[in-house]
């Protein structure tokens, strides 16, 4: 009985950990489509008339942490990983998502760092970030909206 225990324990753990994983990959997924996005609306705000399908320009080390796509696959803006990013399918998908999520706040100036550093941990840390990117892309959505509405042709300010 004692063994039968245990081994529902075990199972239990393993099944925790595949639901963490599996958060933790969600949220990877989430901070980069939410990036994306704001790199594209602000695109949008610079250059109206430019293709809002067209790659975004992201710095190498972020590409080279790309999590593998979602189901649906990545939005079409998001650039293509660096072929030296083979080497990431041996890296522990915890490891990753640890350097994404102190990788990001360096890339957000209005991010507050000294919070995000000090996160409980990476799903913690990735969720303050992605809640920053979703409010950012809604931000940069309404501005890119009014800019449409009032037909100007350059940013005129709108930062």
């Amino acid at each position: 009985a004692a063994a039968a225990e245990g081994s529902e324990a075990e199972a239990a753990l393993e099944a925790a950990d595949d639901g963490a994983a599996a958060a933790l990959l969600d949220l990877e997924r989430s901070a980069w489509i939410e990036l994306v996005a704001c790199l594209q609306l602000s695109r949008a705000l610079r250059q109206p008339g430019a293709a809002s399908d067209a790659e975004v320009e992201l710095p190498e080390p972020l590409l080279m942490l790309r999590p593998p796509p979602p189901d649906g696959g990545w939005p079409p803006a998001t650039p293509l990983a660096p072929l030296p990013a083979t080497w990431l399918a041996s890296m522990p998908p915890l490891r990753r998502a640890q350097r994404l999520s102190f990788l990001i706040p360096a890339l957000l100036p209005q991010l507050h760092r000294q919070e995000a550093l000090e996160a409980r941990g990476t799903a913690d840390r990735l969720q303050m970030e992605v809640d920053h990117l979703r409010e950012c892309r809604q931000r940069l959505a309404a501005l890119v909206a009014l800019q449409k509405e009032s037909g100007e042709g350059g940013a005129g300010g709108a930062q």
